[in-house]
């Protein structure tokens, strides 16, 4: 997906995951958020961003915030998921 780009999906089962690839080029910040509970959902999501080969490189926090999100900077040009 070219950025910016918006992502509506739905999770109808428990530990269900959806995966994106986020084409970034170096140096492009980007923030990474869901909304849930302003929706009506009580779903408390777990975020996270690899790099290509497959590092974590960013995370959201696990907190009892009503909406979970984390900001990331592109190190380099390419997809992360």
């Amino acid at each position: 997906l070219r950025i910016p780009v918006g992502i509506s999906g739905r999770l109808d089962e428990p530990k269900q995951q959806d995966r994106y690839l986020l084409a970034g080029v170096k140096g492009q910040a980007v923030r990474i958020g869901s909304r849930t509970r302003s929706v009506g959902c009580s779903t408390a999501l777990r975020m996270q961003l690899f790099d290509p080969a497959g590092g974590k490189v960013a995370e959201a926090a696990i907190t009892e915030a009503d909406e979970r999100g984390f900001d990331f900077t592109f190190p380099e040009d390419g997809a992360d998921r």
